[in-house]
């Protein structure tokens, strides 16, 4: 999922729309890594939830629904830092 959010910031900052506007590499980095983060922590906080759900009843879900917060926001932070910064 992260690799696919990256993949379409990518088509999105390269447009020709946003190449009119003044933006440096760093700024469409930085912005690019914020809204995968935006986008990818709703999808992991339900994953989480779903999957605790069944295993660990609601106790489960008190449980693992930040957990599937923090891996959100560590799995957008490396493919940020890996796909963003090259190009």
């Amino acid at each position: 999922m992260s690799y696919w959010l990256s993949s379409f910031w990518l088509l999105f900052a390269g447009d020709d729309y946003i190449g009119i506007l003044p933006f440096t590499k760093s700024q469409k980095a930085e912005a690019g890594s914020k809204a995968i983060k935006i986008l990818i922590i709703p999808y992991t906080v339900v994953c989480s939830a779903v999957v605790c759900i069944p295993l660990y009843g609601w106790l489960g879900l008190l449980l693992f629904v930040p957990l599937g917060y923090g891996l959100g926001v560590f799995i957008s932070r490396i493919f940020t830092t890996i796909r963003l910064t090259e190009h």
